[in-house]
């Protein structure tokens, strides 16, 4: 049965980024697909005028995709962006955050209902900071910490920490289990003296002499089995996913789902590991949630452009979309340990669509980490 698609386009900034050559540049890179012809990503230079010098700011991604969805639209235009920021890095040097799409909207031919979604990222109400600091834990673990005798010892669980810092920090699955398990590694050869176990040995099927052909990570794989329910299996999960991570032998799509699985339980295993070497006895309490720095608040409409022709939904060039104002009404945070922050949001939006098109708005509401559905808070027609 041969599958019909449906063409959408996926708006997607990174600000700042690298510059073009000339001011205001444009590029374009065609894209062939196995089943879908060439899908198309336009990049442009953002910037502004100051005191009539132009002044780059970013970079714009513009994917046309084919896509069965909006839902599916989107992730191939925010793959496709992605792919085109990290070539835009490895010729450049410069580096930049993963791409969030900001607009997306269905520009098949022949249709009187076109699906819409846009994004914002900039509320301007307030960024909290969203976990309370346990004092008397940090106090005992830095206390902790300075009583271990062995330099070397001290060097590898500062990296440890290092990389668990890291990894919470980051918003990417695949970074985050990545982190971990580098943190991990730091710790492989002391957990190996603590626990007792030798590298894993080769024997000559000939003579039977064995020995260490090459190091391995047996001290976390005993530290896992010994000290995590299944273990065994989640040590045998974790380091044949590190495998397809790092030697691409697999395709990263085919791991998103793994990866998100095993990336907590990762991060649970590297604190369990610091704990361990901290004298910390198990049971350890691991955090319910991992949350990065950054408020990932995402504020979601959900419409259709009605329009018999998409170029009806233009406005003076514009792509159709709404200008927003986002107001905070309501911000409770009790400040105990668990308990969860409160907020209420208002969002005023105005139409920029062209006079022989209209939105038919019938959603909105809020995207935020730890929540991998859109919650509707708010429905307006």
């Amino acid at each position: 049965m041969t599958q019909t698609f449906d063409t959408y386009r996926v708006v997607s900034y990174v600000k700042p980024a690298a510059v073009f050559c000339k001011p205001g540049g444009e590029l374009v890179l065609r894209f062939p697909t196995p089943d879908r012809g060439y899908e198309v990503v336009v990049v442009r230079e953002l910037g502004e005028k100051t005191r009539e010098t132009f002044v780059p700011t970013g970079l714009e991604f513009r994917a046309d995709v084919k896509a069965l969805s909006i839902e599916e639209a989107l992730l191939r235009g925010a793959s496709l962006a992605d792919g085109v920021s990290s070539f835009i890095t490895l010729v450049s040097g410069v580096g930049m955050p993963a791409i969030q799409p900001m607009l997306c909207y269905e520009i098949t031919e022949g249709k009187a209902e076109r699906e819409f979604r846009q994004f914002w990222d900039d509320v301007t109400f307030l960024n909290p900071s969203r976990k309370v600091l346990p004092h008397e834990e940090l106090l005992d673990r830095i206390d902790r910490f300075y009583k271990i005798q062995k330099p070397e010892l001290s060097e590898r669980i500062v990296r440890a920490i290092r990389w668990y810092r890291w990894g919470t920090g980051s918003t990417d699955p695949y970074d985050r289990f990545v982190a971990y398990w580098i943190g991990l590694e730091a710790l492989n050869v002391d957990l190996q003296d603590l626990l007792k176990v030798e590298d894993d040995k080769a024997t000559c099927p000939n003579c039977k002499y064995s020995w260490v052909a090459t190091k391995t990570v047996s001290g976390i794989r005993t530290f896992l089995t010994r000290f995590f329910d299944n273990g065994a299996d989640l040590y045998k999960r974790m380091h044949t996913l590190r495998i397809d991570l790092m030697h691409g032998k697999t395709r990263l799509s085919d791991l998103a789902k793994e990866t998100a699985e095993l990336a907590p339980k990762a991060g649970d295993a590297l604190l369990g590991g610091i704990l361990y070497f901290l004298s910390v006895s198990p049971p350890w309490r691991f955090p319910s949630q991992i949350l990065t720095n950054a408020f990932p608040f995402r504020v979601l409409v959900k419409a259709k452009i009605l329009s018999q022709r998409i170029e009806d939904a233009f406005y003076d060039h514009e792509d159709p979309h709404f200008n927003a104002q986002h107001a905070l009404v309501e911000f409770v945070h009790e400040r105990q340990i668990g308990e969860p922050i409160k907020m209420k949001v208002t969002t005023n939006i105005t139409a920029v669509i062209g006079p022989n098109a209209q939105f038919s708005v019938y959603g909105w509401g809020i995207q935020g980490e730890g929540k991998g559905d859109l919650s509707i808070d708010n429905v307006s027609n």
